[in-house]
């Protein structure tokens, strides 16, 4: 498998351009009097993970990983100070590494769990082996039954 694990970098420009413009449009959007001071505003993680071969993270995610995994974490680590802490996910992988599909998606998903996060969907998975268009054909059906869905009920 791939050791270059840039998921991000493979999705399209598109795509990735609207992520961001919509990230900074929610932000000004709380950026008002009234939402500074509540103290009970919901934050939504929009994550895009890769897996390598073995199952592994990839290169630019190590390092968090790691992090993520240390005992010392508190199990509501996520889960406080009045702020909500969600995540959507969406992994990348193989179906032909058999049980090792999109397992670094998989574990990342389990461990935000195990540290108070919550989810705000399903999560995606995009196999390389889909006919018509592989990752990118999943993607499209996450995007539009999961994803853009929960998106415009936020707005």
């Amino acid at each position: 498998g791939s050791r270059v694990g840039c998921a991000f970098d493979e999705l399209p420009t598109p795509f990735v351009d609207w992520c961001r413009s919509f990230v900074v449009a929610a932000d000004k959007n709380n950026d008002n009097d009234e939402n500074k001071n509540n103290t009970n505003r919901h934050h939504l993680l929009i994550l895009f993970v890769s897996t390598t071969g073995d199952g592994e993270h990839c290169d630019s995610i190590r390092d968090t990983w790691k992090q993520l995994l240390s005992k010392s974490l508190p199990s509501d680590l996520f889960a406080g100070g009045g702020q909500r802490l969600s995540f959507v996910l969406f992994a990348l992988g193989d179906r032909a590494y058999g049980p090792q599909f999109c397992a670094a998606g998989r574990k990342l998903a389990v461990r935000l769990l195990q540290l108070g996060m919550s989810t705000a969907c399903e999560v995606g998975y995009g196999d390389d082996q889909t006919p018509n268009g592989g990752v990118f054909y999943d993607l499209d059906v996450w995007l539009q039954t999961q994803l853009l869905p929960l998106l415009c009920l936020k707005q």
